[in-house]
């Protein structure tokens, strides 16, 4: 019986390695393309979240537990040079942090990107709380979900 000749199998085996190199560099390709995106779009997040800020004024946060749904009422002002929106409120009670979305009084809706917070501006933001006993929170954190690194807790919240 006869083999393949050497330089036959030389050939095959050099074919058989372009092959998989091409089929395997436009896959790293692709990859490479989405991750670069990827990475871009987040430093750019992070570079803008750099000029971001956030505050609660204490003296507005109210607490309301005789209504339907039991509310709670606070004023954030932007403190930033950045638009924010699409806020979350997390709420510490009974140590449970509760995290519940908000809503803009005037819109009953929350802050979006074409009705942001505007740097400098102050807000009103209301959030249901009906999924919490009665009681005082031990504390309230605002977070936007565009700088999630940006956020502002009181500790002084009275429920009535």
């Amino acid at each position: 019986m006869k083999g393949i000749s050497t330089f036959v199998a030389t050939v095959l085996t050099i074919a058989f390695v372009a092959g998989v190199a091409v089929i395997i560099s436009g896959w790293l390709t692709g990859l490479t393309k989405t991750q670069t995106g990827n990475v871009g779009q987040q430093t750019q997040t992070n570079t803008e979240c750099n000029y971001a800020g956030i505050r609660v004024l204490d003296d507005t946060v109210k607490c309301t537990l005789s209504t339907s749904p039991d509310k709670l009422n606070f004023t954030i002002e932007n403190t930033g040079q950045i638009d924010l929106y699409n806020f979350t409120v997390q709420i510490y009670y009974g140590g449970i942090v509760y995290s519940n979305t908000t809503y803009n009084p005037l819109t009953n809706d929350n802050f979006t990107s074409s009705s942001p917070v505007k740097p400098g501006e102050r807000k009103t933001i209301v959030v249901n709380m009906d999924d919490l006993a009665s009681g005082n929170p031990e504390w309230i954190r605002i977070i936007s979900i565009r700088c999630p690194a940006v956020s502002d807790r009181v500790t002084n919240v009275t429920c009535s």
